[in-house]
């Protein structure tokens, strides 16, 4: 999941418990991730923690592009 996730240069996954929150972020221009869990209610879905500055980034597109990775790569969306 992280090799996936990580693809994109402006996404930094967080590998700790801790969610990623904006006191914490240093890079205004990446979106940072963490907490990726499937979720429980439907095992095809995801539950992603992640912040980004929505000025320098765009954090909604960032999400569709995180979706798009991971269901192009299966992780998502297969039946």
């Amino acid at each position: 999941m992280e090799t996936i996730l990580a693809t994109p240069a402006n996404l930094k996954i967080i590998c700790d418990e801790a969610n990623p929150t904006p006191r914490l972020i240093q890079d205004p221009t990446v979106v940072h991730v963490g907490r990726v869990k499937v979720n429980s209610d439907d095992q095809c879905g995801l539950w992603i923690c992640f912040v980004a500055d929505n000025l320098q980034v765009g954090a909604a597109l960032n999400a569709l592009l995180i979706a798009k990775v991971a269901i192009a790569n299966n992780v998502i969306g297969g039946s």
